[in-house]
């Protein structure tokens, strides 16, 4: 039995809009030609020699006669490597890689923020008699660790020591 695929040589996709990156490293991989458009999209492809790339009209005219003439190149060891799933998977880990430094600061900037918030939520409940009631069954330390002062007048009106 014969697959389907066993009778074309050539892959073309002319689009600039759609990005068909499986289907291109998948024909090169089978030892296709591949038409492609000279656009960042298909720079990955352009170390391929079965990969042939085009800029305009007259070169796709060109580039077609050419694949149509010619036998696509087997494709090196090396080179049908980096088209397994394997490499993929490092090219896509390695491009979401961050440094030791930039995830510290991320840190410190997510750290920055939940702090910012929980004083501004605590804050809340800190602010008049009510406050300093909720002060007495949280805890005047954790409050005053964060920098929010039960208000004075809230003190005498139930009993407390003015901090």
């Amino acid at each position: 039995s014969t697959l389907a695929g066993d009778a074309y040589s050539i892959f073309i996709n002319p689009s600039l809009t759609e990005v068909l990156c499986t289907t291109t490293a998948e024909a090169i991989a089978m030892g296709k030609w591949a038409v492609v458009p000279s656009h960042p999209s298909n720079a990955f492809f352009t170390q391929f020699p079965n990969c042939l790339c085009y800029r305009n009209r007259r070169e796709f005219v060109s580039t077609l006669k050419y694949a149509l003439n010619n036998d696509p190149p087997q494709l090196s060891e090396e080179l049908a490597q980096l088209l397994s799933w394997e490499s993929a998977t490092m090219r896509c880990a390695h491009a979401a890689a961050i440094t030791k430094r930039d995830a510290a600061r991320n840190e410190r900037i997510v750290r920055m923020k939940e702090e910012k918030t929980l004083k501004k939520t605590l804050s809340g409940l800190w602010n008049g008699s009510k406050g300093d009631l909720q002060s007495m069954n949280v805890g005047r330390v954790s409050s005053l660790s964060m920098g929010i002062v039960p208000s004075s007048e809230g003190c005498e009106k139930n009993g407390l020591v003015t901090p």
